[in-house]
């Protein structure tokens, strides 16, 4: 199990401030981070520990004139759920926070959570292509799972695919060849 503790506080920090990459890119430490652990993902189970009460937060970042938007703290946890498929444990306290950690390690190690073995790569590619998964099966029934082999396919060629259009097809190519603005973001 790998765990990252988050404040609420430094949780919206991470979310809002953006820093730059080795390679000159600049993404969010929430981004870069969940990048990052979800590469433990094959064969551990990662988990997002959230602590502090978000109302209190949020008002006194409001007395010091520095307003909150809650909607990208409803988002990122979203995100870290499901794009990048960790667990998240939310409490108002560090204390209740690490207390609750420490019972769902208990359980994992005891073998009472039935976890899965491995990731679903199907569905993780479908995911990253942002198509279905029949959509996938497809793709890769025609043209293989090598997706450099698949990035190099025209948009006609992703088209002949059912339920891929020409704005999909597009999409996959740009995400495939890296150029794809803001997807990861």
């Amino acid at each position: 199990m790998l765990v990252e503790r988050k404040r609420i506080g430094d949780l919206y920090s991470s979310i809002t401030e953006k820093h730059i990459l080795k390679d000159g890119t600049r993404k969010n430490r929430l981004r870069d981070q969940a990048e990052r652990l979800t590469v433990a993902q094959s064969n551990t189970v990662v988990v997002y520990l959230i602590t502090g009460d978000q109302n209190a937060f949020v008002e006194q970042m409001n007395k010091l004139n520095k307003p909150v938007n809650t909607d990208l703290i409803d988002g990122a946890i979203a995100s870290l759920l499901v794009r990048d498929n960790m667990r998240i444990i939310i409490d108002y306290s560090d204390k209740g926070g690490l207390k609750r950690m420490i019972r769902v390690m208990k359980k994992i190690c005891d073998g009472q959570l039935d976890l899965p073995k491995l990731r679903n790569c199907n569905m993780l590619v479908a995911r990253l292509l942002n198509i279905t998964k029949k959509q996938w099966t497809a793709l890769r029934n025609a043209h293989g799972t090598d997706l450099t082999y698949i990035s190099t396919l025209n948009e006609r060629e992703l088209m002949k695919i059912e339920g891929i259009g020409r704005v999909r097809a597009k999409q996959i190519k740009e995400i495939l060849n890296g150029s794809s603005e803001d997807w990861m973001d």
